[in-house]
């Protein structure tokens, strides 16, 4: 059968009407929500005191030097809002433009492969009715950007099998994905090595073009590695390998209680219908390993690199859902070819249930990603319940004293309220002294369920009542 572009004109009109939706599905009300705890909200006070502090070469956090991640993103970000002025949308644009790219590269790459656009199309509209994916480009997060870095290597590695100057952008792909979250950028080397590992072809390792990128892609870090080590020495070097990278693996560093069993629970709750499919997948391409048509092979290498992703990720001691996002597009491509390869097997007389099936499934798939990305699902409307009460908190203390510190008291979030709020938020102690005016931020839950010591809440005013947070100012 004859996979090229022009047997399958409506292949092209699928990708296009793909990327099209992908630009509203990212970009519809982006700017709405508040930031979240913690991640959004810690990267958005990070630009925020980085802007200030007068050197953006040197993010900085609570007034200390943050390097903890690389500062591409929050580059990107600061550059966004000089453009549209509004945070809540202009740093979140970095992801969703990713997040795009990440659709486009899926498309692009599944195209290479086969040089079929209506199975690159399917690859990309798999990618793009993956709820967990398309939210996290949603949000404040480094992770989409890195992705997006990975696919960019992986497509150009599938280009320089036919022009090897393609190979200048395998390092160049690493280097963004690494300047944007550290080395997940690394991760287009297992399905590199899978692939030539299958093909029996590691000939492209000897070639310049290679290294040259490599030099290339080293060289587009350099400069702020050699600022910001000159600025701070091992002291950056400590924290941004040695903590944040090697003790990941074997320390849970955000003291998330996160387990392997909660990420296949994720999984197999929020990735439906692709969940399963891949593994269903992946048992019948191993049931047809010694009479793999040409797809099918390719369905599983994409499966086994998506799979080996997915390992890394469940053999780290620190987990977080979003750390799962780069195994998506590559189970998207697994899924368009071994799905297209099962098409064709097919009677032409049962390919209308099938198709059916098909449509049924994309059908589920959106309406299950709608429901994420707009945080439909009760979870994550609760999350955004949450901001938004600390946002309006944040905001109430903004327009007041500026001089009057703010404490939380039984109450874990700091972060957004430390951003609306513009000043720092620290925990009250029993013990304290209340012998000055302060703002005081309390879960509305042990407002309801406790009383203050009545001498106590004489001195305390009511400046906002929130679902999750209560507002007070204390007068001695």
């Amino acid at each position: 059968m004859e996979l090229g572009l022009r047997s399958w004109t409506p292949g092209k009109y699928l990708c296009a009407a793909t990327l099209l939706a992908a630009f509203a599905l990212t970009f519809t009300s982006l700017g709405s929500r508040p930031f979240w705890d913690y991640d959004e909200a810690m990267y958005a006070n990070i630009i925020h005191d980085t802007v200030l502090s007068g050197n953006i070469a040197a993010p900085v956090f609570y007034g200390a030097p943050f390097f903890q991640k690389p500062p591409l993103y929050f580059w990107v970000a600061i550059g966004a809002d000089k453009v549209f002025g509004t945070p809540e949308f202009s740093y979140r644009v970095p992801a969703a433009l990713a997040a795009v790219a990440c659709v486009l590269l899926t498309m692009l790459i599944t195209y290479e492969i086969t040089g079929s656009a209506l199975i690159a199309g399917l690859a990309g509209l798999v990618l793009l009715t993956t709820a967990p994916f398309m939210e996290a480009g949603r949000q404040v997060r480094l992770d989409v950007p890195a992705t997006a870095g990975v696919l960019f290597s992986v497509w150009c590695f599938f280009k320089a099998r036919k022009d090897p100057r393609w190979l200048l952008g395998i390092a160049v792909g690493a280097a963004f994905g690494i300047f944007f979250k550290s080395v997940i950028g690394l991760l287009s080397v297992p399905l590199i090595g899978m692939w030539s590992l299958f093909e029996l072809d590691f000939t492209w390792l000897g070639r310049w073009q290679l290294w040259a990128g490599g030099l290339l892609g080293a060289g587009l870090m350099a400069p702020w590695l050699v600022y910001i080590s000159f600025l701070y020495g091992h002291a950056f070097w400590d924290e941004f390998i040695f903590n944040r990278i090697v003790n990941s693996v074997v320390d849970n560093l955000i003291s998330s209680s996160v387990t392997s069993l909660d990420y296949f629970g994720f999984l197999f709750t929020y990735a439906l219908p692709w969940s399963p499919l891949v593994l269903l997948l992946l048992a019948w391409l191993i049931t047809r390993y010694a009479r793999h048509t040409r797809l099918e092979r390719d369905a599983l290498i994409f499966t086994l690199s998506a799979l080996t992703i997915t390992t890394i990720f469940f053999v780290s001691t620190t987990k977080l859902f979003y750390y799962l996002t780069p195994i998506y597009p590559f189970a998207a491509i697994a899924i368009a070819l071994g799905g297209f390869s099962l098409y064709t097997r097919y009677e032409r007389s049962a390919r209308s249930v099938l198709l059916a099936a098909t449509v049924a499934l994309f059908l589920g798939a959106g309406i299950n990603t709608l429901f994420f990305s707009f945080h439909w699902y009760r979870p994550l409307a609760i999350n955004d319940i949450i901001s938004s009460d600390e946002q309006r908190a944040g905001n109430r203390v903004a327009a007041l004293d500026p001089s009057l510190p703010l404490y939380v008291y039984q109450y874990e979030y700091l972060d957004t309220l430390r951003y609306y709020s513009g000043r720092p938020v620290q925990f009250m102690k029993d013990d304290a002294v209340l012998d000055s005016p302060f703002f005081l931020a309390v879960s509305t839950d042990f407002v309801t369920n406790h009383s203050f010591d009545p001498e106590l809440a004489a001195h305390l005013e009511v400046l906002f009542k929130g679902v999750d947070l209560t507002l007070y100012k204390f007068e001695p």
